[in-house]
């Protein structure tokens, strides 16, 4: 039986600022790695689906990683810092859920 490998997994980046929340580049995948690589004590808001209230967005703090499952597509998912910086880069990997079954076939 051949092997086939459904874990199509993409890095990108993206520029975030503090103003407005901008969509994640739009990939198919179960869940999304997000990196806030900025060094000071700027926090990364997370928001799911069609949301921008900052009481439903998951925070992540300067340096620190979080992954999102359950979703069907990156683009599901927007971002934009609390604070400073103004702009800066994020840094996103997507691919589907860790340790699927893969499929034989």
């Amino acid at each position: 039986m051949a092997f086939t490998n459904l874990n199509q997994c993409y890095s990108f980046s993206c520029s975030a600022n503090s103003t407005t929340a901008i969509k994640l580049s739009s990939f198919s995948c179960s869940e999304v790695i997000i990196v806030n690589p900025t060094s000071n004590a700027a926090v990364l808001l997370v928001y799911d689906v069609n949301t921008t209230d900052n009481s439903r967005a998951f925070g992540i703090p300067a340096g620190d990683t979080f992954t999102m499952k359950g979703i069907t597509n990156s683009a599901d998912l927007s971002a934009k810092f609390l604070t400073a910086p103004t702009g800066g880069a994020i840094y996103c990997r997507t691919q589907y859920y860790t340790h699927s079954t893969q499929s034989y076939g």
